[in-house]
């Protein structure tokens, strides 16, 4: 028994020795406007809708597929809060059109006229392919008081950055985000999350 675990063990070991990697420069591929946040990506009628954002406000970029998109255009969110939002995850029911998207937003003027912010995460809906969005309100938001004495610069503590996948079933969304805490304490925290059906959230 023991001699068949080694020789299965020298087996395995060899085939991984033997495994080889190869480099090669290829043209490069850039995003069709800025980044600075997730660029979620969804197909609708054989066409590929890519979102950019940044503090701006997203941009909707469409083509045929990654390598032949067209200009950009501004999607709009009619916002219920006037502050910056960056759309980091999207879904789209090919059945019907309607998109939901999840959205990091940074609550401002908490610290006085500068930051730190306060982000938290929102939803929305679009029936026009991403063009235009209405707001369905905050999803996941910090019960903790911002902390202005934060030495990161940007957030004071709060909720953002995260993706969202829908399960096997097609019952629940899953969100996996990043905790602003974290930063501010230099310490590792669980991250939070949230989870909600495909019929709430339409």
């Amino acid at each position: 028994m023991f001699s068949n675990s080694v020789f299965l063990l020298l087996v395995l070991c060899s085939n991984a020795i033997s495994q080889r990697v190869w480099v090669r420069n290829v043209p490069e591929i850039a995003m069709p406007s800025q980044v600075d946040s997730n660029s979620p990506a969804f197909w609708l009628n054989d066409e590929l809708h890519l979102f950019n954002s940044t503090g701006d406000g997203p941009l909707l970029t469409r083509g045929s597929d990654q390598f032949s998109l067209a200009t950009p255009e501004r999607s709009t969110i009619a916002r219920q809060r006037p502050w910056p939002a960056w759309i980091e995850a999207v879904w789209v029911d090919e059945q019907t059109g309607a998109l939901l998207a999840w959205y990091h937003q940074e609550r401002e003027n908490l610290c006085g006229a500068q930051r730190p912010a306060q982000p938290h995460i929102g939803a929305a809906v679009s029936y026009d392919s991403g063009k235009t969005f209405f707001d369905q309100g905050v999803v996941l938001s910090s019960p903790v008081a911002p902390d202005c004495s934060s030495k990161n610069g940007y957030f004071s503590g709060g909720h953002g950055d995260f993706s969202v996948v829908l399960d096997r079933d097609k019952q629940y969304f899953y969100s996996c985000s990043e905790t602003t805490e974290a930063h501010r304490r230099r310490k590792a925290y669980p991250s939070p999350g949230w989870r909600t059906t495909i019929a709430s959230t339409l």
